[in-house]
């Protein structure tokens, strides 16, 4: 009996130490918002959780967003054809995904419809009104993933487009890293 008192006691005082606890946070990024519950045994606050979920996925919104002219996409964009653009590791990471799905759907899916995607307005220019064909025919032109190039120099990544007006858009990849990247960030803290 004295065993089991002693091991129910010890048994008490460790998930004392660490009780399965439930945090709901949230937050916005990428023009949205995002929403998290958490639940387990951890040694995290839910301030600790809701500060490191926000910083990563604001990292990712830095570096991806089609609305920040800073942002690695922004650079790329206002580039001219054939000018090496340097770009973080992370966004070189998504656009290999993008560029391997476009290859897998044969076209299909394509982050340089970039311009389509404003001209339409889905992007930073919102618009209700539909573009005229010549419009969507001069967008077309300088549209196409094989025109996009990924490259890589030591650590270095760079992209580079052929098509001078090119621009891409990270939009259907980049929320999904994100909160892949956000719950890696957590793993991390334990």
């Amino acid at each position: 009996m004295k065993s089991a008192v002693i091991v129910t006691a010890t048994l008490l005082s460790l998930s004392a130490c660490n009780p399965n606890r439930t945090y709901s946070v949230a937050g916005e990024t990428m023009g949205t918002t995002w929403h998290l519950t958490v639940n387990g045994a951890f040694n995290l606050t839910k301030k600790q959780i809701q500060n490191q979920v926000q910083k990563a996925l604001d990292t990712i919104d830095k570096l991806m967003s089609s609305y920040k002219t800073d942002s690695d996409v922004g650079r790329f964009n206002r580039a001219s054809a054939n000018v090496l653009v340097p770009i973080h590791s992370l966004t070189a990471n998504v656009i290999q995904i993008a560029l391997e799905m476009s290859q897998k759907s044969n076209g299909a899916f394509d982050i340089t419809a970039g311009k389509l995607i404003r001209l339409w307005g889905f992007g930073a220019d919102f618009t209700s009104k539909v573009p005229n064909k010549i419009a969507i025919e001069q967008a077309k032109k300088v549209t196409g993933y094989p025109f996009l190039k990924l490259i890589k120099k030591g650590d270095n990544f760079y992209l580079r487009k052929q098509k001078n007006g090119m621009e891409i858009d990270l939009s259907a990849v980049a929320k999904g890293f994100a909160v892949d990247y956000a719950a890696k960030s957590l793993e991390k803290l334990g």
